[in-house]
């Protein structure tokens, strides 16, 4: 019952890192808990299903492909489906152990887990271990609508700012993912909310699932900006 991305719910709020290369979700410090303070818009916004790509922060001007994904029916055979955004980053759900395999061979060197841990236990692998075995990255941030905060949110903008790429953020069915990508592109290049659920409208994605947590952490962000 997959789309083109991942995305469910979780979080226990912890995530972590090893200082090597992996986080597991349960361990103690990430050493990331802001992100890079950039977050100005242009203030533009999809209309009659054409998105701005204008935003920018100074010099930083927000690459055309993050809002353009393009699906892939064989970068991961058993899954069947994934969405490229340029080429640092991978939206999937939930993959098979082989299909992690193939992710290394295709040039993939992190992995963000978005799954709360009661989720994986039908997986029948330790998904942490595998990647990590695979010599690639790997954080879980389990994140839900519920339990979503600010610091998570943060937390989550800088890993995927820092971490090495091509990145791949995996959830379930895509739902949670792009609330996770519209929360981003927000806070790094002040991308509207409403302009990432177009993109994810065409992609297949009724509902970004922590939309109304992304959309009160922007506006919060953008007002004390101006303060």
């Amino acid at each position: 019952g997959s789309s083109a991305t991942d995305g469910s719910s979780a979080t226990d709020g912890s995530s972590a890192t090893d200082g090597s290369s992996a986080t597991d979700g349960s361990s103690a410090t990430d050493g990331s808990s802001a992100t890079d303070g950039s977050s100005a818009t242009d203030g533009s916004s999809a209309t009659e299903g054409k998105i701005s790509l204008a935003a920018a922060v100074g010099s930083d001007v927000l690459p055309a492909a993050l809002l353009d994904p393009k699906a892939s029916e064989t970068y991961f055979p058993l899954r069947g489906s994934c969405q490229h955004l340029g080429e640092d980053y991978i939206l999937t759900g939930q993959l098979a152990q082989p299909d992690l395999d193939f992710g290394k061979q295709n040039g993939v060197k992190s992995v963000i887990l978005v799954r709360m841990q009661r989720e994986l236990g039908g997986l029948g692998f330790e998904m942490g271990p595998h990647v990590q075995g695979l010599g690639l990255a790997y954080t879980h941030l389990p994140i839900g609508p519920d339990l979503m905060t600010d610091e998570l949110a943060e937390r989550f903008v800088d890993t995927v700012t820092k971490a090495e790429k091509p990145l791949m953020i995996v959830g379930s069915n895509g739902n949670r993912v792009w609330g996770l990508w519209a929360l981003y592109l927000g806070s790094r290049w002040g991308v509207p909310v409403d302009d990432v659920q177009a993109v994810a409208t065409k992609a297949g994605i009724k509902k970004l699932v922590i939309d109304d947590f992304v959309r009160a952490h922007l506006a919060a962000r953008a007002k004390s900006s101006t303060e």
